[in-house]
């Protein structure tokens, strides 16, 4: 057993900044066709857990400002259905009845299951320091692997690669030598520059917030979001239009949606020439042939800052956003955020995040690219098959903060590109929901000529 093992400081970092009114959760949203086995589906999510030890445990006080992961018992993890009458039905733009997760008093992991005529959905909720984005898609593989095998031939013996330990361990070194560290220092002067950058900036939040917000209570359909599906052709598109401007997708979604954000501003009349917009931007630290094999964090963040003129010079927008991008994975900037954390974490000024109420970035923009593409389950038409299963479709919502109203979401299944707008409908309604979210579909596909 890897657990007890103490909270990294990135794991610190997003439990400090946990709060009932603003769960550090996000969620990574499974739809399914097919006739679910309810038991067998518990079976497997138990037997998923046991490879993954941080996302069955809490965080208890171990210090001042230290935390330790305590493992507690898997077999006790179990599917939460939406069965009963007096819970409300989950509403059609995502509504999944989740809850906050306390992780000094139950693990960070809470799967809730809504049936319907034709299939089940899923809402896996995982509290972000237990876990990253891909973390929580290692699991979701785990128990459609062991969901499969468990309604087909359950006696059979079932291999799967142990997850090492050791590595869960070293999670918080991102596969890096004191070698690597000491060569990349100095290139993390640069990185301190933007840290000092997004420390004197306040970015503006999508619309306004007042105080009565920030402290009511979540939402009784929280989490709460709206989502678009490009057609294959339309991604395909997309993938060239990217392509031609000799730029990422991820880069050409960025400045899609700093347009949209800005479009979106301008129509509610709050736009100002010389308030800034703030884009965060989660980034793999995973490196080849060091990559942990249980759900950890093993993430960073960039943070793209524009003003409205140069937000209105799209391809000059865009040529900036490539520019920069590429700066950061050439002088491994990616590291600069983590490495902070470490070095102000003694310092105890983690803890004051706690009640800290001002914008930090206005939207998030999280791509977690071709999930699942190497599960080992058959498909149709591209969807992976598991037991009397279909996964039809994959959402990801990130978490959204106090002030930062919306978090997108973004990954392609199925040669699908999917936007998922996870927006906190205490601040955003649904009208305007689906206003941004058509304003920055409509600028993806104009990028695409």
């Amino acid at each position: 057993m890897s657990l007890p093992l103490p909270l990294v400081p990135f794991e610190d970092y997003m439990l400090f900044d946990d709060r009932p009114t603003h769960p550090m959760s996000f969620f990574l949203r499974l739809r399914l066709s097919g006739s679910c086995d309810a038991a067998a589906l518990d079976i497997a999510l138990r037997r998923a857990l046991e490879r993954h030890p941080l996302l069955s445990a809490t965080a208890q006080k171990a210090g001042r400002f230290r935390f330790c992961w305590q493992p507690l018992d898997p077999n006790q993890a179990a599917v939460r259905w939406q069965t009963d009458s007096s819970e409300a039905a989950p509403t059609e733009d995502g509504g999944g009845l989740a809850t906050y997760l306390d992780l000094s008093q139950r693990s960070g992991l809470e799967v809730i299951g809504t049936r319907s005529a034709g299939g089940v959905e899923l809402l896996f909720q995982f509290h972000h320091s237990c876990s990253d984005g891909l973390g929580g898609l290692q699991l979701i593989e785990d128990v459609l692997l062991f969901y499969a095998h468990e309604v087909a031939t359950p006696s059979a013996p079932l291999h799967v690669e142990k997850p090492e330990e050791c590595r869960l361990k070293v999670r918080a070194k991102f596969g890096l030598s004191r070698w690597d560290l000491l060569r990349i220092a100095p290139k993390q002067a640069l990185g301190l520059l933007g840290a000092r950058e997004f420390m004197m900036r306040t970015p503006d939040s999508i619309t306004p917030v007042e105080p009565e917000n920030l402290s009511s209570p979540l939402p009784q359909t929280y989490p709460t979001a709206v989502r678009h599906e490009f057609s294959r052709a339309e991604t395909k598109r997309i993938l060239l239009a990217a392509r031609a401007r000799e730029t990422t997708v991820n880069n050409l979604l960025a400045s899609c949606l700093f347009v949209a954000l800005h479009q979106f501003r301008k129509q509610l009349g709050i736009a100002h020439h010389r308030r800034w917009i703030r884009l965060s931007i989660p980034i793999n630290l995973r490196r080849p042939g060091a990559e942990c094999s249980s759900a950890a964090n093993c993430v960073s963040m960039i943070f793209l800052d524009r003003r409205p003129q140069a937000i209105e010079d799209e391809k000059g927008l865009l040529a900036s956003i490539h520019t920069q991008m590429a700066r950061n994975l050439k002088m491994d900037l990616g590291l600069t955020f983590p490495l902070m954390l470490r070095l102000i974490k003694p310092l105890g000024i983690l803890a004051t995040l706690k009640g800290d109420e001002q914008c930090r970035c206005t939207a998030v923009l999280s791509n977690l690219q071709r999930p699942l593409i190497d599960c080992p389950l058959p498909r149709r038409d591209g969807k992976i098959i598991a037991g009397d299963l279909q996964l039809d479709g994959l959402d990801c919502l990130p978490p959204v903060r106090p002030k930062t109203n919306a978090a997108f979401g973004v990954l392609t299944y199925a040669d699908r590109l999917n936007i998922t707008q996870h927006y906190d409908q205490r601040v955003i309604s649904a009208d305007e929901a689906e206003r941004l979210l058509d304003l920055y579909v409509e600028g993806i596909l104009a990028s695409c000529g």
